[in-house]
């Protein structure tokens, strides 16, 4: 019996063989799997790309990026950034910390 997902991607197929489709992801190995197994269960992936909601996101700011000469930082210069804001904010008294009790769903504030 056919997978749901692949049976719906099949349907796509159908419809739109020659338009570009592009299937959403959590990531890119999920999206692997998905493709491989719609070539062995159907008539193949013609036009099917994988993005995940980043890199679809990277590569339509992309040009935008270019024409204005903004360079996108790296995560561990993220993580850096971050770190920094937590710091200043910690320094300050700024930050409610959240302490949770019993259930993740029950949580109260302390200063």
């Amino acid at each position: 019996m056919k997978n749901c997902l692949i049976l719906k991607l099949n349907q796509l197929i159908d419809k739109h063989r020659f338009n570009e489709k592009i299937l959403i992801v959590p990531d890119h190995n999920t999206g692997n799997q998905i493709l491989q197994d719609l070539s062995k269960n159907s008539l193949g992936w013609i036009n099917f790309k994988t993005a995940t909601v980043g890199s679809l996101a990277s590569e339509i700011a992309a040009p935008e990026l270019l024409i204005n000469k903004i360079e996108k930082i790296s995560s561990i210069e993220s993580i850096f950034i971050i770190d920094a804001i937590f710091t200043e904010l910690a320094e300050a008294g700024s930050l409610i910390r959240v302490h949770l009790i019993d259930s993740p769903r029950r949580s109260h504030l302390i200063n």
